[in-house]
């Protein structure tokens, strides 16, 4: 409950401002009549939540005036970096072959059905630049008296031209898959990324009625759109490259994978987490925040830390009033403070789901030529869409 000097009327919120209002009876209120929200565990919400929190008053988030920050930026710049590189290494440096044939052409019969596959392929036009490509001959054969060389050729077939082109088992292999890496993602990595984004709200309504002044940094917004955008570019490259398999292992172990590369930025967090739960912030002043140390981030609940009663950030887990549980999970009602951020969490679900089907439709019209089927994928991206989004309005 909260303390007898709070203004009634707003006992379910200790927080509120102080409003001048006619006597209205004690409300009792519970526990139950709060929320909690809680981040993830994972480098992201470690560099979003000391971000945020930081104030003129305690530390300074820059890596250069603040070297205990270094870590954090280190870890977080090589997450960011490695997810992106796996991406573009997957799609522009070395995309994967899912196919390859061997031809052996007669560079002399240009008119030949073998010559002119070839040529498509490798990009040559005449009899000179089919031997300059394909280099000495590898079989020589005596056709009707004249010698014929055949020189061998390779072809071979990228994901992006071989989107959707298998039998109807291999189809619908395909499309479960792009549906499991669609499905962990939403339910993990976007569901990190909107609780950012409300971790945001809730902070930017919360330090100020604790003594904080409120900094404008607007740009650790920067930090969940840049998980959104690596989440969201995983699951669209998945999506192509599960297309563009023949051969179902292929299809399973790569929709496997695509989840990993997904985690990694919870797979580093242990260090991270564990170093600025033990640091302890430097050059505090003591007339404000007094002698003992307080840490960069806390991580586990303990009792101790909700000593300081309605003057503290932290609350017991039987109080009914909103505050920090630790600083990764707090204890809220979300109906009391203004929510600003809830319109890009609409627009980065909404992308989150069209992208994918939108880059498979690119891939498959590369693969075909056409758009026999561009209609059909772009409705099923509609109805994704649109489902997700009134289900969570």
């Amino acid at each position: 409950m909260a303390s007898s000097n709070i203004n009634k009327d707003f006992a379910c919120d200790d927080n509120a401002p102080e409003i001048i209002v006619t006597p209205q009876p004690a409300q009792e209120c519970a526990v139950s009549d709060f929320d909690e929200l809680c981040l993830a565990e994972d480098v992201y919400a470690c560099a979003f939540v000391l971000a945020s929190n930081a104030t003129p008053g305690m530390y300074n988030f820059d890596p250069v005036s603040n070297p205990q920050m270094r870590l954090l930026w280190f870890y977080l710049s090589f997450i960011s970096f490695s997810q992106s590189f796996a991406l573009i290494a997957l799609t522009v440096i070395a995309p994967p072959v899912v196919e390859s044939v061997t031809l052996f052409v007669n560079c002399d019969n240009t008119t030949s059905e073998v010559f002119l596959r070839a040529a498509s392929g490798l990009g040559f036009q005449d009899t000179d630049r089919c031997i300059l490509e394909l280099g000495l001959p590898v079989l020589e054969a005596q056709i009707s008296g004249h010698l014929v060389q055949y020189r061998s050729a390779t072809l071979d077939t990228l994901f992006y031209d071989n989107t959707l082109a298998g039998s109807c088992t291999l189809t619908t292999l395909q499309i479960v898959c792009c549906i499991w890496v669609m499905t962990h993602s939403y339910f993990r990595d976007f569901q990190h990324v909107q609780s950012l984004l409300q971790y945001r709200d809730f902070s930017r309504w919360f330090l100020p009625r604790k003594g904080e002044v409120l900094r404008k940094n607007s740009w650790v917004l920067l930090i969940p759109a840049m998980q959104w955008v690596l989440s969201t570019a995983i699951v669209s490259v998945s999506w192509c490259l599960i297309a563009g398999y023949s051969d179902p292992v292929d299809v399973v172990l790569n929709s496997m994978a695509f989840t990993f590369i997904n985690e990694v930025a919870e797979t580093f967090a242990e260090p991270v987490l564990t170093y600025y739960s033990k640091t302890a912030i430097a050059g505090l002043n003591p007339d404000d925040y007094g002698t003992e140390d307080i840490l960069y981030i806390v991580t586990d609940y303990d009792e101790a830390n909700a000593a300081y009663g309605d003057a503290g950030w932290y609350v017991r887990m039987d109080e009914a009033k909103a505050g920090l549980i630790t600083d990764l999970c707090v204890r809220h009602q979300p109906d009391k403070y203004a929510k600003p951020n809830q319109r890009l969490i609409r627009l980065f679900r909404v992308l989150f789901f069209a992208a994918p089907p939108s880059f498979l439709t690119l891939c498959y019209m590369n693969t075909t030529g056409s758009m026999q089927y561009a209609p059909i994928l772009s409705a099923m991206a509609a109805c994704s869409i649109t489902l997700h989004v009134q289900a969570h309005e």
